[in-house]
């Protein structure tokens, strides 16, 4: 009970701006450096968390290469494991029932403050189910934690879901005082923070023979080649004056999450040309044309919602393609993703965005009677 009066309280006050349109803001009567400065000063922060580990774990299993602290394994020991993704967990469903139900839709247009309590309400759900969870994973795994039982659970849990309150508060510092939407840039930052592990990953495999110098390659140019689509993408969606990129973000994020349940929900093998049978799992060929397929769909489904179904077909091809075809180049040379196309496009998504309200608060710092420019900006 506590948790939803907790919930209802942060809604009501305003304590969170709701990134369902995926907007970027700026704070008003800050100039654009010092939002920038709020920004990074936040982002910094919060990378600084992700190198705290949970309480009750042992040192000396966590100085262990297994659990290096600067890599994906240490952050997901962190405080910060969670970070924001109960918020993302609660958009999502939020937006898939926005997407296929008419009268939430409704709803959420006449009752758009009742709809960000719905969602913050689950989010605070989530983070309390998904910190116990973690809690209980840690505890069992053989090693880890110094001394196991209710004792390391509890105490741990408690960390995890206050940590990511914390991760959500201070996203919302970012869109409230800082540049750019908080929710978007601190979500992605959890990606981004793990990039230099992987970076020193595949150079060592390099050293090692492991991987090649020319199919390391491949890495960059598959990376920078997805990239020039999403910004030819996205400056196409501009001349048209689609201001609004959210049917550019939320289809890749959905099509691998609803994908993802498709997975857990219905095991499919498929044989191979010699014979022999696999379990179709994340990466496969087939996981990848389901991907494919349904952010076709998605992204044709947030074109007509808008009125325009046939530039959201055509918009969905592209962007299936650059979410899949790097996981696959990757997958094909053995390569681990450096990062995926999902990601990817968010990455690039929020750049452009965010140098699109880099220029029109730097118009506002210094045009007449500037006050940081205007509230929002679409993504």
């Amino acid at each position: 009970m506590a948790l939803f009066v907790l919930a209802g309280d942060w809604t009501r006050r305003r304590w969170f701006v709701m990134p369902s349109a995926t907007s970027l803001t700026h704070g008003s009567g800050r100039t654009s450096a010092q939002r920038v400065a709020v920004t990074l000063a936040v982002l910094a922060v919060l990378f600084v968390g992700t190198r705290l580990p949970v309480p009750g774990l042992d040192p000396q299993a966590l100085s262990g290469q297994q659990f290096d602290a600067w890599s994906g394994s240490g952050q997901r020991l962190s405080v910060l494991a969670l970070g924001v993704m109960p918020w993302f967990n609660a958009l999502i469903v939020g937006e898939l029932v926005w997407l296929f139900i008419p009268a939430v839709r409704r709803w959420r247009s006449d009752n758009g403050a009742a709809y960000e309590r719905s969602v913050m309400f689950l989010a605070v759900i989530f983070a309390a189910v998904q910190a116990y969870g973690v809690a209980v994973a840690l505890d069992q795994f053989d090693g880890l934690v110094l001394l196991p039982g209710d004792g390391f659970v509890w105490p741990a849990a408690i960390t995890l879901f206050a940590a990511s309150m914390l991760s959500m508060l201070m996203a919302n510092l970012i869109t409230r005082e800082g540049i750019g939407s908080g929710f978007w840039l601190v979500f992605l930052s959890q990606s981004l923070f793990g990039l230099p592990a992987t970076a020193t990953f595949l150079l060592a495999g390099v050293r090692t023979g492991a991987y090649s110098a020319a199919t390391l390659l491949v890495t960059p140019l598959v990376t920078i080649a997805a990239a020039v689509l999403a910004v030819a993408l996205l400056r196409q969606r501009t001349v048209l004056g689609l201001k609004d990129h959210s049917a550019v973000v939320w289809p890749p994020l959905l099509g691998a999450v609803l994908a993802g349940w498709v997975l857990a929900f219905v095991s499919m093998r498929v044989v191979s040309a010699d014979g022999t049978s696999t379990f179709v799992q994340a990466g496969h060929p087939v996981f990848e044309a389901i991907i494919a397929g349904l952010i076709v769909l998605l992204s044709w489904r947030y074109g007509a919602l808008a009125g325009y179904a046939s530039l959201g077909f055509k918009s969905g091809v592209l962007l299936a393609g650059i979410a899949v075809l790097p996981d696959l180049a990757f997958a094909s040379l053995g390569l681990p993703p450096f990062i995926s196309g999902s990601t990817l496009i968010i990455a690039v998504t929020v750049l452009f965005s965010f140098m699109q309200v880099w220029q029109t608060a730097e118009a506002a710092d210094t045009g007449p009677g500037a006050r940081g420019g205007p509230d929002t900006q679409s993504l």
